[in-house]
């Protein structure tokens, strides 16, 4: 999956009214439930849509929802831009076969038929050798704290303000957003899958410089802390 989408599961958890930076596209393959987006209620929905900073709730008695988390200036975050009513903020959806429609899914499996696109959709052709070795080099050292345009772009004779343009070419957004969505995605399996590291641990771990960096960034983009995480883990799963 692409770096900028962050997918996972949960069930029988009920959100506090939050907001966040990435777009949410949150849905059920089984029983409709009920949500609170932008101080309007809804019941029985299938699923919905929110751009940045839409406020907004669920509550699940029963069932599953797949949550869906996207950086609004990546390649995949402007093809979902491009699935909202123009004007429109939110999406809401009241049966399972408005929101198929909508992505245009496979009945069968809509998780992983939506994964599939999205995937599809962030892999474009890209011919750029130099930004591949980045991004395979931060893919693999997003932990480390030196990891700014001008270390980077040494590493392919580039000057920093050259890379910094071709990097947000490739991938749609800046290198800070995007060592944000890795750690990020790296903090939540921790605090998923690791049950004897603290949260302290974690943020150290995943590159951030301390916990309250973590629980800064974690609330901003997907609204919640890590600790909500850890301690509904067995409620919830990382795609």
């Amino acid at each position: 999956m692409d770096n900028f989408v962050l997918m996972f599961s949960a069930r029988q958890i009920s959100s506090k009214i939050h907001n966040h930076l990435a777009l949410q596209i949150v849905f059920t393959i089984d029983t409709p439930f009920n949500s609170v987006i932008a101080d309007r209620e809804y019941e029985n929905i299938y699923g919905f849509m929110v751009k940045s900073n839409i406020a907004h709730a669920c509550t699940v008695i029963q069932g599953e929802l797949n949550i869906i988390n996207i950086e609004p200036y990546s390649t995949p975050g402007k093809f979902i831009n491009q699935m909202f009513i123009q004007g429109n903020d939110v999406l809401v959806f009241k049966t399972e076969q408005e929101f198929q429609h909508h992505f245009d899914l496979k009945k069968t499996d809509f998780l992983h038929s939506l994964y599939q696109k999205m995937n599809a959709y962030s892999n474009l052709p890209k011919q750029d050798s130099r930004m591949i070795k980045v991004i395979d080099y931060l893919n693999q050292n997003f932990h480390l704290q030196n990891l700014n345009p001008y270390f980077l772009s040494q590493m392919i004779n580039l000057s920093s303000s050259r890379f910094s343009v071709l990097f947000k070419e490739f991938t749609g957004a800046s290198l800070s957003r995007y060592l944000l969505w890795l750690r990020l995605r790296k903090a939540i399996y921790l605090s998923l899958f690791e049950k004897g590291l603290t949260l302290t641990n974690i943020a150290i771990e995943s590159g951030f410089y301390d916990l309250p960096q973590l629980n800064k960034y974690m609330k901003e983009m997907i609204g919640v802390p890590p600790k909500i995480f850890k301690q509904y883990s067995n409620l919830i799963q990382a795609y």
